[in-house]
C-alpha cells in the first residue's frame, strides 16, 4: 500500500507502444508493483534524459521532476525512485564532480533533484536505480558494455557515479543495472539494443526488489 512515485526512461515509462509488438518499454514497474503492492504513479519518460546539453538534451526528466502537476504525487509518497540514465550517456553529458549543483553534468542533475525531492517531502524514501546495458543491433542500434561515448565514457562510469552521488547526498541506492545481468551476455533479457523484454522486466524487477524489500520507509519510523 506505500505510495511510490516512479521517475526514469523508457525503461520505467509504461505510456507508450514503443517495445516489442506495440507494448510499452517500461517493463519492470508492473512486476515490481506486483511484487512489492506498492501504488506506482509511473513518470518515466521514453527518450527522457535528466541533464541538459545544447542542441542535444533537454532535461526532460529534470523537468518532471520539478513540475507543478507532479508536486501533490511528490509530497505524499513514501519511495521515490529515479532510474537512468542511458540516454544521458548518450547525449554526452558531462559526469562531473560531486561539488556541481545543476543539470549541465550528471552528478550536477543529481544533487539539483535528489536536494528538490528533499525539499518538498523530507519524509520520503529516495532509491536511485542504476541502468542495464544492451546488446549490438547495427551500426545505429549498439549498447554493449564496451560502447564509449564522444567523450571518451562508458556507460558504467555513469552507473557510478549514481552510485557516488547516492552516498554523498544520503539516499538509497539499488545497483540494478550491474546486479540484473541484463547485458550482450543474457540477450533473451533484451527486446532490441536496450529495452527489456518480458523476462528481462521481470529479472530488472527482481533485482530491485531482491533490496528494496529490505529497505524500511522513513514514514515508518515512529516512536510508540
Amino acid at each position: 500500500g506505500k505510495k511510490w512515485v516512479a521517475f526514469g526512461t523508457s525503461i520505467t515509462d509504461t505510456n507508450n507502444s514503443l517495445g516489442e509488438g506495440g507494448t510499452p518499454t517500461g517493463k519492470y514497474v508492473p512486476y515490481l508493483q506486483k511484487m512489492s503492492g506498492m501504488q506506482v504513479t509511473n513518470k518515466g519518460i521514453a527518450g527522457g534524459a535528466i541533464g541538459v546539453v545544447s542542441g542535444v538534451l533537454t532535461g526532460q526528466i529534470m523537468t518532471a521532476i520539478k513540475s507543478s502537476s507532479n508536486l501533490a504525487a511528490i509530497q505524499a509518497a513514501d519511495i521515490i525512485t529515479i532510474e537512468g540514465f542511458v540516454n544521458d550517456f548518450v547525449g554526452n553529458l558531462p559526469i562531473g564532480t560531486i561539488f556541481d549543483t545543476d543539470n549541465s553534468t550528471l552528478m550536477g542533475a543529481l544533487y539539483e533533484a535528489v536536494t528538490y525531492l528533499y525539499s518538498q517531502n523530507a519524509d520520503a524514501t529516495i532509491v536511485l536505480l542504476t541502468e542495464s546495458t544492451g546488446q549490438y543491433i547495427d551500426s545505429s542500434h549498439w549498447f554493449p558494455v564496451t560502447r564509449n561515448n564522444a567523450l571518451g565514457k562508458y556507460q558504467y562510469e555513469y552507473n557510478d557515479a549514481i552510485i557516488t552521488m547516492a552516498h554523498y547526498l544520503g539516499c538509497h541506492v539499488i545497483d540494478a543495472g550491474q546486479k540484473s545481468q541484463i547485458n550482450q551476455w543474457h540477450t533473451e533479457y533484451l527486446a532490441d539494443w536496450i529495452h527489456h523484454s518480458e523476462l528481462g522486466g521481470k529479472q530488472y524487477a527482481e533485482t530491485i526488489w531482491d533490496e528494496l524489500k529490505n529497505i524500511h520507509c522513513n514514514s515508518d519510523v515512529v516512536i510508540t
